[in-house]
């Protein structure tokens, strides 16, 4: 009975733990966040993959798809759709808002969505820079270089994106 309780009292003192640790830096909502980026990002990987398999025949394309009008259009296509994906995650898990409309300023589901693609299109110029870079300088394929683009964006977009687009 005493070991029972003692367990009891631990997993009280760690689930205490956390939620003081969320209500401080808002680690479930970072977690939360990353879930929607991620599988957005997944979204966008696929449809990139694809682009590469139907244009190129590989995964791996050479280093003058750095110039093909056509492959970058399925780059930017492919990160604005997981963008898009992202967000409607985000509004209906990690932020939930509620449209209102302030003294001319709103608050809609459309305004943050524009507002959101916005924040990432600078995130996804990081993403498809360190992208073509790792394609030109060491032939890294573009599926992994988005990987290595993603990292590098993550905290900046997060941060703006809590700021800017849900809490502006």
């Amino acid at each position: 009975m005493k070991i029972a309780e003692d367990s009891r009292s631990e997993t009280n003192g760690i689930r205490k733990r956390i939620i003081s640790l969320d209500k401080k830096y808002g680690v479930f909502q970072l977690a939360k966040f990353g879930i929607a980026s991620a599988t957005g990002f997944l979204v966008a990987e696929a449809i990139l993959t694809l682009g590469a398999l139907l244009q190129y025949g590989k995964v791996s394309v050479p280093g003058a798809a750095l110039f093909s009008p056509t492959f970058s259009a399925v780059d930017i296509g492919a990160l604005a759709f997981g963008v898009f994906i992202a967000f409607l995650m985000n509004e209906r898990f990690t932020v939930r808002v509620r449209p209102t409309h302030k003294r001319g300023r709103s608050n809609s589901r459309a305004a943050r969505l524009l507002k959101f693609e916005g924040v990432n299109a600078v995130g996804n110029a990081v993403v498809i820079g360190v992208q073509l870079a790792l394609l030109v300088t060491l032939s890294i394929s573009p599926v992994v270089g988005n990987v290595v683009g993603a990292i590098v964006s993550y905290p900046i977009t997060y941060l703006i994106s809590m700021r800017f687009v849900w809490k502006g």
